[in-house]
């Protein structure tokens, strides 16, 4: 049976709790425009997640964005030469998990509840400091600054509490700002709409360093995180003027898009498209992580996963689990070209979209720390 996934995260105590309900059949979005929000169920045992934008399916007809050929490898350029209007994506991009991937592991096989992750405190940094325009950010003890003499800052978006509990894990120097606006899409896509509201957050937090350390403090290195819904907010900044400067995307199951608005698909896929081949050019870093959830009414993370994939010119590979698989997680496959990655894992509960969030740890140290010159915690 498929699944709404539906939830709200305590943004003061960091407590994480889900209801879900069956649904049978999808949503008509087709009058919905690229971004729109997310409806109500009765009372507060659900909310559902109405993403904008359109499930590219083979009977469908998708155009690859535009991208000159200096901006991605041979591969991708082959691929998007060859394609015009009205090519449609492989079979494969629109398949949905397997029948194999749908099982939930009990918390007890795991040896931790994703949902409820053991609190390993704040590390080398200190409380959360509330000074930013929006949200909260965590600043070490000792603020380093990089080669430039700029500081390298993380904005996460959807889940604060959790985001902060792998952050400390991972790394003890640079800078996380985190946020929540709400369970859906909706708050996060109108939310930072206006580009000045993103703009002004970075503002914010520069003003907000340069205050604590005493001295002129200027944000070097930028990137962009978030879980589920808040893949929202990444979608506005990638589609804003500071998207240049963004150097990092990493999302963490999140990423849907609906079955009925095509062109609000484009619009809602393009921008992260273009990171995506920005990133298999060797240009900026990008991580998608997505489970085997089947959502009721629109596209699952696999999907718009190998969407990304299709667009750099690749195809996805058949991965085996590993012991350092976070949460109880088992990987299945993924995708490498350059600073491109994606991590596919089986999975259709709400523990396994929680354990989502146990990725970012390694994703930190694999590679972020190295990328910006970040204390790895030992």
């Amino acid at each position: 049976m498929l699944r709404t996934f539906l939830g709200t995260l305590g943004s003061a105590a960091g407590i994480l709790w889900y209801a879900s309900s069956a649904a049978s059949s999808a949503p008509d979005l087709s009058s919905t425009t690229p971004g729109a929000g997310a409806s109500s169920c009765r009372g507060q045992e659900c909310e559902q997640l109405l993403p904008s934008g359109y499930k590219f399916g083979v009977d469908e007809e998708v155009t690859p964005s535009e991208k000159t050929s200096s901006e991605i490898k041979s591969k991708a350029k082959n691929l998007l030469t060859k394609v015009g209007m009205g090519t449609r994506a492989p079979r494969w991009v629109s398949a949905p998990p397997a029948d194999f991937t749908q099982t939930e592991r009990p918390a007890e096989e795991r040896g931790v509840n994703p949902c409820w992750a053991p609190d390993p405190g704040f590390g080398d940094y200190g409380a959360w400091d509330h000074s930013p325009s929006i949200g909260q950010m965590l600043v070490p003890e000792k603020l380093e600054f990089d080669a430039d003499g700029k500081v390298p800052v993380m904005f996460h978006f959807h889940g604060h509490e959790p985001a902060r509990k792998e952050w400390v894990q991972a790394v003890n120097s640079g800078v996380l700002v985190a946020l929540d606006l709400g369970i859906n899409s909706g708050p996060y896509l109108k939310k930072f709409e206006r580009p000045e509201t993103f703009a002004a957050l970075v503002n914010s937090v520069e003003k907000a360093l340069t205050k604590r350390a005493g001295e002129n403090v200027e944000i070097g290195k930028i990137g962009v995180s978030s879980w589920s819904a808040g893949y929202g907010a990444v979608q506005r900044v990638l589609e804003g003027p500071l998207a240049s400067r963004v150097d990092a995307v990493i999302l963490l199951d999140g990423l849907h898009t609906s079955f009925t608005n095509t062109e609000g698909a484009r619009l809602t896929m393009a921008p992260f498209v273009r990171f995506a081949q920005r990133a298999a050019a060797g240009e900026t870093f990008m991580h998608v992580s997505h489970s085997s959830i089947l959502p009721p009414g629109y596209a699952s993370t696999t999907e718009t996963a190998n969407y990304l994939i299709w667009q750099v010119g690749g195809e996805p590979e058949e991965r085996s689990p590993r012991p350092k698989d976070p949460m109880g997680l088992k990987l299945i496959r993924g995708y490498d070209e350059a600073n491109f990655h994606v991590e596919g894992y089986t999975g259709n509960g709400k523990l396994d979209h929680c354990a989502q969030l146990g990725v970012y740890r390694e994703v930190l140290r694999k590679h972020v720390a190295d990328r910006w010159a970040l204390s790895r915690v030992d």
